[in-house]
């Protein structure tokens, strides 16, 4: 009896996290809808207002991406170049029925800097997430991945969180509408093994081994 309190405590310590990851994610997506005019200055305040660095254990940030038609993507370039970021482009390079790319993250700095103008779309882990985060209009967590923030010498499984972000007013009662409609997404990256750590705590779990299997995070 001890082991099943021990384990559905884990349970719902995990499913409570995860449900404010997402209601974070929700609340992103409505300040976004907010403004058409939100800067990375305001996406960083907000995020310290919500505190989502601080509060929500395991997460690499809190990022906003964004759908581009292929006419406009030389367009949207240029405009992050003149925000300051002389090098910026789109990435990876080619050619695809449309682009996206992350424009905003926080915190913006360290590692997390190299997200700035990744296609998730192209990948095909991650575009599985934000197709179906799309298609259903709910958070959705990705299969395993390794995140851009990691490096040869630091390679942990991770997974990233999407929820969609679509025109304000635009239709989207029908799968059509919201592919339609679909404007961006809001997401946060986490390493598994400090999610779960950061969620745990420090209980002493030396009797129990706690495994995450991938198929089983969507």
């Amino acid at each position: 009896h001890e082991f099943e309190s021990v384990c559905q405590e884990f349970e719902n310590k995990i499913q409570i996290q995860i449900k404010a990851n997402t209601q974070v994610l929700y609340s992103s997506a409505a300040f976004i809808l907010s403004s058409d005019t939100i800067t990375r200055a305001e996406w960083q305040k907000f995020q310290d207002l919500n505190k989502s660095h601080t509060e929500l254990p395991g997460i690499q940030g809190f990022g906003y991406s964004i759908v581009i038609p292929p006419n406009q993507l030389s367009r949207f370039e240029q405009r992050i170049c003149d925000e300051g970021f002389p090098k910026f482009k789109v990435f990876p390079e080619g050619k695809r029925d449309f682009y996206t790319s992350v424009i905003f993250v926080e915190p913006f700095s360290g590692r997390n800097l190299m997200a700035l103008g990744f296609d998730g779309f192209s990948e095909p882990v991650r575009q599985k997430a934000m197709a179906l985060s799309r298609d259903s209009d709910m958070a959705v967590i990705s299969d395993k991945l390794y995140l851009l923030q990691e490096t040869e010498t630091r390679k942990s499984p991770g997974t990233v969180m999407y929820a969609p972000v679509f025109r304000s007013g635009a239709p989207k009662q029908s799968l059509e509408e919201r592919r339609s409609a679909i404007r961006g997404w809001v997401f946060c990256p986490f390493r598994m093994d400090n999610l779960i750590k950061g969620i745990l705590g420090e209980w002493d779990v030396q009797n129990i081994r706690l495994k995450v299997y991938e198929d089983n995070l969507l």
